[in-house]
């Protein structure tokens, strides 16, 4: 392991302010002044920052499914003061952060992890993650419109196309469908049908990439191992 990212790790200095304090000499290893870009090993090397010893041993990676009920935020806190989903959960897990967002209004499957790499490459957009919701829609959509959706919708920040829009059932005066989408921007769902015209009333995220909701209760959270 890096001794920047070791100290990174264990204190509050950022990996060049890590560099700095390095370079300074106020990093030793097993009693020696410690070198720019030097290594350790984590597991017998010992590590003092301005003489206080530092547990480098590598962290431990944590991850939770979460099923997020409607009316909270997807963040640490709000200057609005809506309730965020960290008002719920416990704080032995206030440390971990999600992986993506669900809106106020959206329940559903969330993730919360401390592994950095697996959120990259879980959220950002060139990895293409699948993501499937339950949509309920106010009214009922002539079969045109639905061919329409598919073919993509042009919103106001580019053309949105569905991975997957499947028509699951009609109940009364409303449609309920399947959506897949690979985008991550903000209320796209709702924004597209909106577009032609029709509301999403309620919206649950059902699936990320090969991790399911399956049937979490709401405001439950189980560990996994990816």
């Amino acid at each position: 392991m890096r001794l920047n990212k070791a100290l990174a790790q264990t204190t509050h200095l950022s990996r060049r302010h890590a560099d700095e304090a390095i370079l300074c000499g106020e990093v030793t290893i097993n009693g020696h002044t410690a070198k720019l870009g030097q290594k350790i090993n984590p597991s017998s090397d010992q590590v003092k920052y301005k003489g206080k010893l530092l547990n480098v041993q590598p962290k431990q990676h944590e991850y939770f499914l979460f099923h997020k009920p409607k009316g909270y935020i997807t963040a640490k806190s709000d200057p609005e003061g809506k309730p965020t989903i960290y008002d719920i959960l416990p704080k032995k897990l206030h440390h971990l952060n999600p992986v993506g967002r669900l809106d106020l209004n959206t329940s559903g499957l969330l993730i919360l992890t401390n592994d950095g790499p697996f959120i990259q490459k879980m959220a950002h957009p060139s990895f293409q993650i699948k993501k499937m919701y339950e949509a309920k829609i106010r009214g009922v959509l002539p079969e045109k419109l639905i061919e329409r959706i598919k073919r993509g919708i042009r919103l106001e920040d580019g053309l949105a196309r569905f991975e997957n829009l499947q028509l699951m059932r009609v109940v009364g005066k409303n449609s309920w469908f399947r959506v897949t989408v690979t985008e991550g921007r903000n209320r796209l769902i709702r924004r597209v049908f909106d577009q032609v015209g029709f509301s999403v009333v309620k919206l649950k995220r059902l699936q990320m990439g090969h991790y399911c909701l399956n049937k979490l209760p709401i405001g439950v959270y189980q560990p996994f191992r990816p």
